[in-house]
């Protein structure tokens, strides 16, 4: 072999070993097995190299799953003068601002999580405190209005691209999505979007009580009831009944409404998931003259199991009559 020979071989040879595609399989392999062991700090730079790698390959699902696992690492080594939550929260918030499309969506309604459970963890101390003037920054030192408003602010601006979020695969998330999440009620990243935030507008637990919280749960309503009638029309009525209930507070004054609603599509197997919340609130009333209602919800989980044998939600009404006996 001549020297051109060899030194084209050899360059071919040098750039083939360089253009191998990069393993995330075999990188996550290692990563969970080093957490399983303990080695946290170790751990810390193969993350940091697949998170460097991903954002270069446009790999969105693993580089959020490396800012999970980053977090989760920094909860194990970070001192708590370091404040893990802060470096957190700013790597989210740095990712977000680097980022667009359904990565950009699906961080923004992360990091708006990320609040709302430190705000329920930290409850009773930021209701305690008074608004200063000028911005606060430092969300360590938010009034629970800051933390409403930031938190409304990043669900609603991560639902913003609907047409983005219904037409995106599953598969090109399955690294962050567990597929008992892909179900028929929940059937795009924006029907799983809106669920995620859904509780944050109808829990009141910040307890403001003005015109803007009323309003942003109507908002919300307003979201679901569409998003309830866009499946309807594409003929998914167990995920338009779905949404339906989940707007309906289950209350014994919300019986009437909840039946009405079973009676829309009688012959429809989500019906045994509505019928199970109504026997659910029977159950809990007080016997009244002569109605002895858990006799009633009784009655109403057996006719519901006659009804629905195949339904893929029938082990709701076997719970509640199991509840009921026991």
């Amino acid at each position: 072999m001549n020297i051109l020979s060899f030194s084209l071989a050899f360059c071919f040879s040098f750039l083939n070993v360089f253009s191998q595609p990069y393993n995330y399989d075999a990188k996550w392999k290692e990563i969970d097995q080093k957490e399983q062991k303990g080695d946290f700090k170790s751990n810390l730079s193969l993350i940091n190299e697949l998170l460097k790698q991903s954002r270069k390959d446009k790999k969105d699902a693993h580089t959020i799953k490396a800012l999970f696992f980053q977090s989760k690492i920094f909860y194990e080594t970070l001192e708590e003068k370091e404040e893990p939550d802060v470096v957190i929260v700013k790597n989210f918030t740095q990712e977000i601002i680097q980022s667009h499309g359904v990565k950009k969506a699906l961080l923004q309604n992360i990091l708006g999580q990320m609040f709302y459970q430190y705000y329920n963890s930290k409850q009773w101390e930021i209701q305690e405190r008074t608004k200063v003037a000028g911005k606060v920054t430092d969300f360590r030192e938010w009034t629970k209005r800051d933390f409403y408003e930031q938190i409304d602010s990043l669900y609603k601006n991560s639902i913003q691209d609907k047409n983005k979020l219904f037409e995106a695969s599953f598969a090109d998330w399955k690294e962050i999505i567990s597929p008992k999440e892909i179900n028929k009620l929940k059937p795009t990243l924006y029907d799983m979007l809106l669920w995620n935030m859904s509780s944050f507008y109808t829990q009141n637990n910040f307890n403001i009580q003005d015109k803007e919280e009323k309003n942003n749960e109507q908002w919300c309503l307003d979201k679901k009831y569409e998003l309830a009638q866009m499946h309807r029309e594409n003929g998914n009525i167990a995920a338009y009944l779905n949404w339906r209930l989940s707007s309906i507070e289950k209350s014994e004054s919300n019986i009437g409404e909840m039946t009405q609603l079973a009676m829309e599509y009688p012959q429809e197997n989500f019906n045994a998931v509505i019928y199970a919340e109504i026997a659910k609130i029977f159950a809990t009333l007080p016997n009244k003259n002569e109605t002895n209602y858990k006799e009633k919800a009784l009655k109403i989980c057996k006719e519901t199991l006659q009804k629905y044998p195949n339904s893929p939600w029938i082990k709701n009404v076997k719970e509640v009559e199991k509840s009921i006996l026991w």
